[in-house]
């Protein structure tokens, strides 16, 4: 066998162009060092984003506005409805003062009301004393108290009157003499 190998052509190895070394790109560490249109583009973006944060802090202070402005209305509306209201107890509260001051000046129920509109005075001792100088004034007397109408303290005993000792034994009479209550028939007021 020979030796002989065939003629194979060592394989070559492709040469590789020599690239040129590129340095890094270089971090910039201002706007400044940009290129134009990256700077526009960032200040283009940055008013924008400040255009945001203005619309949003106004309509932020329009919405507190608004809510402050709301809260101040009822607040007036709840104050006005409350002075109101005082206003009108304190008027109701005079009125029955009046009228009370009146039925005890003795003027007649059926006139009391009217009596009372007559009034001036803010305290019971102004209208009492004014309700006497208007009574006497008008010539209105007193009302005359009738023991034996209605109900009478506890210290005052009932009268009777010769009707009723009709309906009553003796000894009902005699406890009736023993308790005042005859003082009237009796002639001992």
């Amino acid at each position: 066998m020979s030796d002989t190998t065939p003629d194979v052509a060592p394989e070559e190895t492709p040469e590789t162009p020599e690239v040129p070394e590129v340095e890094a790109p270089v971090e910039p560490n201002s706007v400044d060092e940009l290129p134009e249109w990256a700077q526009k583009l960032i200040s283009d973006v940055r008013a924008e984003a400040a255009k945001h944060r203005t619309e949003k802090t106004s309509a932020a202070e329009q919405a507190r506005q608004a809510a402050l402005d709301e809260a101040a209305a009822k607040a007036k509306e709840l104050s006005d409805a409350k002075t109101a209201l005082e206003s009108e107890l304190s008027a109701t509260k005079l009125a029955a003062l009046k009228e009370r001051v009146a039925l005890q000046a003795g003027v007649p129920v059926e006139k009391a009301a009217d009596f009372a509109d007559l009034l001036k005075g803010e305290t019971e001792e102004e209208l009492t004393a004014y309700a006497e100088k208007v009574r006497d004034l008008a010539g209105i007397r007193p009302l005359a108290i009738d023991p034996t109408q209605g109900a009478a303290g506890p210290d005052v005993k009932t009268q009777l009157s010769k009707e009723d000792l009709q309906g009553m034994s003796p000894a009902q009479i005699n406890q009736a003499r023993v308790e005042g209550r005859l003082n009237n028939l009796l002639g001992r007021n």
